[in-house]
């Protein structure tokens, strides 16, 4: 049942995005955790939407592995206060 809950969250999220670019904005979505499971389901349904995607993980080499040249990939480090301030102020955040 968690897994199907993890799923109907994306799906939702999936909906907000996919309403903002059906009015004309141009999207990219950052997606965090990109290479774990959900993540991963995340990306995959992004980019067969034909969304823009930047998939972010701690291991840049594993994202390229997964998701090759369809996706922006960049390291990122929660950990990193700067990094986050950045984010916040360069994103428009879906909840």
């Amino acid at each position: 049942m968690k897994s199907l809950v993890i799923k109907e969250d994306a799906l939702n999220l999936l909906w907000q995005i996919w309403s903002v670019s059906k009015e004309g904005g141009q999207v990219s979505v950052l997606v965090t955790g990109a290479s774990g499971n959900v993540g991963q389901y995340v990306v995959e349904a992004l980019l067969g939407n034909g969304e823009h995607v930047i998939a972010a993980s701690t291991d840049v080499e594993k994202l390229k592995r997964i998701f090759g040249h369809s996706a922006d990939v960049v390291h990122l480090d929660f950990t990193n206060e700067t990094v986050l301030m950045q984010l916040l102020e360069a994103w428009t955040v879906y909840s």
